[in-house]
């Protein structure tokens, strides 16, 4: 009886301490240690979070391009925002729910309204990329390059409107660099 209480002793501790060392920071799959070693493998890693994130009850994702994510009808799709505030460029992809993947768009251009710290509005043209075929009427890049946004840390603004494989959102309501004002987890 009494070497059962030491094995269920030892097995407990086992476990607790296996569970404590899966705790694992979330790690950066662009950052690489030196020069001359690749980029971090993630994938253990995000499918650990992933777990972590269904455990607690948040939904996260990462933006792939180190960017602000803007999420769309309830993770139906969202809109990637990464902003050059010494230049005032700022490019937006277009991501799938998960975003994960690109997903092409139509319009020609998306606008967006800043509200604060001043009201302005920057119109973001459809790129054409060669390399992966991407054309105005059928890409998932917009660019702009504004004055007004030079130097600018922060803001609050809205797309104006977005048409997302059919489904039209209107007056998109987001925090940059933060994300959606509503939303968890982005």
């Amino acid at each position: 009886m009494r070497n059962e209480n030491k094995f269920f002793a030892f097995v407990s501790i086992v476990a607790l301490l296996s569970f404590a060392g899966c705790q694992i920071a979330p790690t950066n799959s662009n950052q690489s240690i030196n020069a001359n070693i690749s980029p971090i493998n993630t994938s253990a890693n995000s499918n650990l979070n992933d777990a972590n994130a269904a455990k607690s009850g948040t939904h996260e994702h990462r933006a792939p391009h180190g960017g602000t994510l803007i999420a769309f009808g309830e993770e139906f799709a969202h809109l990637e925002l990464v902003f050059d505030s010494m230049s005032g460029e700022l490019k937006a992809y277009a991501l799938d729910g998960e975003a994960e993947k690109s997903v092409r768009l139509t319009q020609s251009e998306i606008e967006i309204e800043v509200e604060k710290p001043r009201r302005f509005r920057v119109k973001l043209a459809a790129a054409e990329n060669a390399l992966t075929g991407e054309k105005k009427g059928a890409t998932s890049e917009f660019r702009a390059s504004s004055n007004e946004l030079k130097n600018l840390k922060e803001f609050d603004a809205k797309i104006v409107s977005i048409t997302i494989r059919g489904r039209e959102f209107k007056n998109t309501h987001f925090n940059f660099p933060k994300g959606n004002e509503n939303e968890h987890g982005h």
